[in-house]
């Protein structure tokens, strides 16, 4: 589970094992914690427990996505890495219309990847990202790394020698504040950042970047 700025827990309970995948419209007779289900952040609630979606086979990305939906997961932790956006928003799609849910049941995490730092790149990323999970909005779009690689369509740049090859003409800020316009327009809820610490982003920017969203 990625919890990193804004989010904030609303308890310091610990006992997470009374509460199968802590959604709270499970069946009544079913034991689950009300209080560890959510946690806030500035304009929505996420899930406290998500579903992964790094599955390399697209057949079982499709199935595993539809299963975790009727189990009960109401967080879906996707990312443009992992090349698998297309089958989890049929998958959600699909589910979601069989057992007569709405968008809004559901909390849905993307991911910024690292070829698409520069802030021309990180609209037309998104929006692809919202296409290919057939979604008109975004809860959570993460930069997936603090690292920029050269931008383009190769999601692994290397060198001749094997060494990948970073792009030093953008900074982390100028990425995140890219970001912020997506909220700014609307399709997107919220932002953040994965595969960070605050230490290191204190390094590249004073922490106040950090909390506007």
């Amino acid at each position: 589970m990625e919890l990193k700025p804004p989010w904030r827990a609303t308890s310091n309970n610990a006992d997470l094992l009374t509460a199968p995948f802590l959604n709270p419209t499970l069946p009544t007779g079913r034991k689950y914690n009300k209080t560890l289900s959510y946690m806030k952040t500035t304009n929505n609630t996420m899930p406290m427990l998500g579903f992964g979606t790094l599955i390399p086979n697209a057949a079982e990305t499709i199935s595993a996505t539809r299963d975790a939906l009727e189990a009960g997961f109401r967080h879906f932790d996707c990312a443009e890495r992992y090349r698998n956006e297309t089958e989890v928003g049929e998958a959600l799609k699909a589910g979601l219309a069989a057992q007569g849910l709405d968008r809004e049941n559901i909390f849905v995490t993307t991911k910024l990847w690292n070829t698409n730092h520069r802030p021309e790149r990180v609209e037309p990323a998104f929006e692809e990202s919202l296409k290919r999970l057939q979604l008109d909005y975004l809860d959570l779009y993460l930069i997936h790394t603090p690292f920029a690689f050269q931008p383009g369509d190769d999601q692994d740049p290397r060198d001749q020698n094997g060494n990948v090859i970073y792009d030093s003409g953008v900074t982390l800020l100028d990425t995140w504040r890219a970001m912020e316009a997506l909220v700014d327009g609307g399709k997107c809820r919220a932002i953040g950042l994965a595969d960070i610490t605050l230490d290191f982003a204190g390094r590249k920017a004073s922490y106040s970047w950090l909390l506007r969203h």
